[in-house]
């Protein structure tokens, strides 16, 4: 069976790409769970759901990412246009100093980067002992165990992604950004970007300074899906206080300003709020933070 393995390698802020050598016998083993795994994947027939920062996948959702938004798909997808010998093979005695984030196949037709079935790799997968790190893995034979002196790797239980119609497919982005660089499509906001929150109309902040020194990843986060998304920018002070009281959140206003608090707590509160994500239930009129939240309508 003519399918090869390939490794992902993270060097720097570089992905490179290697081939894993393996027998005729583990090809068609390794063949066999890659497609089972992306018919679990694919089992139920999932709702596919555009990915933009805002929520989480339900069971029966994937999350899906247009390739081209992800310059490192390129990387896969040329890797498996050329002859494999091209690509420089890893070693079973190099494996763990190379930084593997990912093993993947392509299985398309006609061409293998069609479609192509990526598992995330953690070094807790390398069982045995190496040069740098001692490790210790035994093997069971008839009621003996014996101990494994050549490398070991294991293989995940699941599939991280799916790229297929130039789309990638995934239920983790948190999973999915350990592998690829995906700082453009959900990242914290920048130094920067947070001076330019800070000179919107409606808000009111005493020191920018401070507030960027002690402005943790969540608050990063959350200021940059208010800037991605132009809420501010479409708000009115009167509907930021409408909205404030009907969802019982103090939003201390002075001078048609939202004057920032000082706590972190507060501050996430609010920018929480003003990412929309807080609301009242509509049967029972509790009032709810929403973690994961998509669009369903304009």
């Amino acid at each position: 069976m003519d399918i090869q393995l390939f490794a992902i390698c993270r060097e720097n802020d570089t992905i490179r790409i290697k081939r894993v050598n393996m027998t005729s016998d583990v090809q068609t083993s390794v063949f066999t769970m890659f497609d089972d795994q992306r018919n679990s994947f694919l089992s139920e027939d999932p709702q596919e759901i555009i990915f933009d920062g805002g929520f989480k996948a339900d069971e029966d959702e994937i999350l899906v990412l247009d390739a081209d938004r992800i310059s490192e798909y390129r990387v896969l997808k040329d890797a498996l246009s050329i002859n494999s010998p091209a690509i420089e093979p890893i070693t079973p005695q190099n494996f763990e100093q190379l930084n593997v984030k990912a093993l993947f196949v392509g299985v398309g037709t006609p061409n293998r980067s069609d479609v192509i079935l990526i598992q995330r790799f953690v070094r807790s997968q390398i069982l045995t002992k190496s040069l740098s790190i001692k490790k210790l893995a035994m093997i069971g034979h008839g009621d003996t165990f014996n101990q494994l002196s050549d490398p070991v790797i294991s293989f995940a239980n699941s599939l991280t992604c799916i790229i297929e119609d130039q789309k990638f497919k995934f239920k983790s982005f948190s999973n999915l950004r350990t592998i690829f660089d995906l700082n453009e499509i959900y990242r914290n906001a920048t130094d920067s970007e947070i001076h330019k929150f800070a000179q919107n109309n409606i808000i009111q902040i005493d020191s920018v300074d401070d507030f960027i020194d002690s402005a943790n990843q969540s608050i990063r986060k959350l200021i940059y899906l208010i800037q991605n998304n132009r809420i501010l920018d479409n708000s009115t002070i009167e509907d930021i206080q409408s909205e404030a009281n009907r969802t019982k959140i103090s939003v201390e206003i002075q001078d048609n300003k939202i004057i920032m608090p000082n706590s972190s707590k507060e501050i996430k509160d609010l920018l929480q709020f003003l990412n929309e994500g807080r609301f009242v239930g509509g049967l029972s009129g509790s009032i709810y933070v929403a973690n994961s939240k998509r669009r369903i309508s304009e």
